[in-house]
């Protein structure tokens, strides 16, 4: 008897092996999440242009314009370390080596992690003065800087 095929089930662990599976269906599996999760991240990035443009002016939409070029550099370091830590660990899992897997998977979270606090300290510390070297005479560092921090 085999067992019935639910959403919860379907795309469990067990049933998911990218490394046998046609590859076609292995690569739709992997991509069809990450496309949907770029989608909603820029539908946030929209809905955020929209509500700062519409309730707090041009100014602060123009600061919002101006921090994208900062976070957007951190955004790439991330990326760049994250994707170093997908190669060991895809490879790890195709020789079946769980083990190394999950120590790989920890180790990405924990320098994640670390880095991620000595970034936002840095950025708390430096944020005025790397804001007031990038902006025009014309629009205050000081919105700008809360504008990347809440941001």
């Amino acid at each position: 008897m085999q067992k019935k095929q639910t959403v919860s089930n379907r795309f469990s662990s067990e049933n998911i092996d990218m490394i046998t599976d046609s590859p076609v269906r292995a690569v739709l599996l992997f991509a069809v999440p990450v496309a949907i999760g770029s989608l909603f991240q820029s539908l946030y990035n929209t809905m955020d242009s929209v509500i700062i443009g519409r309730f707090l002016g041009a100014r602060a939409l123009a600061a919002v314009g101006s921090t994208a070029s900062i976070t957007g550099f951190f955004l790439i370091i991330s990326i760049s370390l994250t994707t170093a830590f997908s190669v060991m660990t895809a490879q790890y899992f195709g020789a079946r080596n769980y083990e190394m897997v999950r120590k790989t998977v920890a180790g990405c979270i924990y320098i994640v992690a670390a880095g991620s606090v000595v970034i936002g300290a840095a950025g708390a510390i430096f944020a005025r003065p790397v804001m007031t070297m990038m902006l025009p005479t014309t629009m205050s560092s000081c919105m700008c800087v809360v504008i990347l921090i809440l941001w």
